[in-house]
């Protein structure tokens, strides 16, 4: 398989995972919100958006830029096993924890799902195009 396609599979099973990550996150938000009442300073609406925007935003880049074209040169070297895809995820959130300790957690977290996903999902769908071509 070439790099280009390797890459663009990354590409879009990290956007993807990533898009179950931020549900999750707006999910927890909302749940949050709703528990706590009126002592809120968000709807749980309003909590849970926030929480999905904040995700998207914030890992869109770091997994569409870093992360998936790592991944893929992993994989096209033969290098791809879950060692150094966890490696692959948690790089972000190192990074951020020179910025904030809350961001750097919150970037580890979501940065090892999304790693996760990717090589479990994109392995999974080489395998599959290779038996079926």
């Amino acid at each position: 398989m070439i790099f280009l396609q390797r890459l663009w599979r990354s590409e879009l099973v990290a956007l993807g995972a990533l898009l179950v990550c931020a549900a999750f996150v707006g999910g927890y938000g909302f749940v949050d919100s709703a528990r706590t009442g009126q002592a809120s300073l968000l709807s749980p609406a309003d909590a849970g958006w926030i929480g999905f925007a904040y995700t998207m935003i914030f890992g869109a880049l770091p997994a569409l830029l870093f992360g998936a074209p790592a991944y893929a040169l992993l994989a096209q070297a033969g290098r791809a096993s879950w060692t150094t895809t966890m490696v692959v995820g948690i790089v972000p959130g190192l990074l951020a924890g020179l910025i904030e300790t809350w961001l750097a957690v919150y970037a580890l977290v979501c940065g090892v799902v999304v790693a996760a996903a990717t090589h479990f999902l994109v392995q999974r769908w080489t395998r599959r195009s290779t038996l079926e071509g």
